[in-house]
């Protein structure tokens, strides 16, 4: 027992002590917290730059009015308020884990979950530099009601259901590198034995469906499709990662085919239907993940309430549930537009955004976007 100590003992003086620019051992088994606190630093700086460049490069496009379809459709897929503070912090840590990971294998390191190597104590160093452990506080239940968030629906788990949390999962995530990198990011690796399809290949052969085999469903009609579609909204909306530009190359990720972060461009196979160039690519970035709670393996956030509590209405954060009342009374109702209505019935109120999307559907009209209790786009796959 006394040999295994000593020999602990010894393991453990095996640090980095070089900067997150820095080198480090082949084998490594510890990290240093000064390197761990420089790769957050760094991790920081990264994120903001391409945070701002992908905001700045959208509002230029909204003035111009040069915003294509997907520009569009990126918009109004961003998370805002709480949300993007939370994914932010979330991004933060992420790349910070990143940074180091790579570090360490610059040396050579042999395969290994970069989580191993940081103590409990760095763990929550790095939850606290990131701005993740102010998240992951549970909240004292003191009112008898729950609130626009869907915290304290449930006194016994406050949290559970409520919007800005990971996505509920009854499996755990599974990821290539066990961490954050989902399967399919290394060409040629296979899982189970087997390579993967490109995901183009799979909608190729399974979701193209003969038009000539088409046929009116005798039992439902559309609006079967639009009230599930509605009650979707209410259930959960994860957000696109905030960036379109990559955090530690810089590229956009519409100008290039290389997979960097938050860029997962979709490969072409051969012979496919519409795009004959298989050099080419579909720009696609993943979801926006959530802050952990108990380990960093990386899960999306869900922004929405995850009650069937009609939040795509009433909002599912206290500032935008306040900016859809109307404040001039205190009767508590629903804030209705003021300029337009629907033959007497009342039309959602106008946001006011200062680039607004809306307005380069018909630029003579002139015509704001709605306010609404779900500001995202359509719902989508995780990544």
């Amino acid at each position: 027992m006394e040999l295994l100590l000593a020999l602990a003992g010894v393991v453990a003086t095996l640090v980095l002590a070089q900067p997150c620019e820095g080198t480090a051992p082949a084998s490594p088994m510890a990290v240093e917290t000064s390197v761990l606190q420089d790769c957050v630093k760094e991790a920081k700086l990264l994120v903001d730059a391409a945070y701002n460049r992908t905001q700045e490069s959208i509002k230029q496009r909204l003035r111009s009015g040069s915003a294509s379809p997907r520009d569009l459709l990126f918009y109004f897929k961003q998370p805002v308020a709480a949300t993007r503070t939370i994914v932010q912090a979330a991004d933060y840590m992420h790349v910070a884990l990143g940074l180091l990971e790579e570090k360490l294998q610059l040396q050579g390191s042999s395969s290994f979950n970069v989580t191993d190597v940081l103590t409990e104590s760095q763990l929550w160093l790095l939850s606290k530099a990131s701005g993740c452990v102010v998240q992951s506080q549970e909240e004292k239940c003191r009112n008898d009601y729950r609130t626009i968030t869907g915290r304290c629906n449930n006194r016994r788990r406050p949290s559970l259901g409520a919007s800005n949390t990971a996505l509920a999962r009854w499996l755990p995530a599974q990821y290539e590198d066990g961490l954050s990198l989902p399967f399919g990011w290394t060409p040629g690796k296979r899982r189970n034995g087997f390579l993967l399809p490109l995901v183009r290949a799979v909608s190729n052969q399974i979701v193209r469906f003969p038009r000539e085999r088409l046929a009116s469903d005798q039992g439902r009609a559309l609006m079967f499709m639009q009230w599930g579609q509605f009650i979707d909204h209410d259930l959960d909306f994860v957000p696109e990662s905030p960036a379109r530009v990559a955090f530690t190359a810089g590229v956009d990720c519409e100008k290039t085919c290389a997979q960097l972060p938050p860029c997962f461009p979709i490969k072409i196979p051969p012979n496919d239907p519409r795009i004959k160039n298989q050099r080419d690519c579909i720009p696609f970035s993943r979801s926006a993940p959530s802050c952990p709670r108990k380990n960093v393996i990386r899960n999306q956030i869900n922004a929405l309430t995850s009650f069937l509590d009609a939040s795509m209405v009433y909002g599912s954060e206290v500032s935008l549930a306040q900016r859809l009342r109307n404040r001039t009374n205190f009767h508590g109702l629903l804030a209705t537009n003021e300029r337009f209505s629907d033959n007497g019935r009342a039309l959602m109120p106008f946001d006011n955004l200062h680039d607004d999307p809306c307005l380069l559907t018909n630029r003579s009209a002139r015509i704001p976007c709605f306010l609404a209790g779900q500001t995202g786009g359509w719902g989508g796959g995780v990544s």
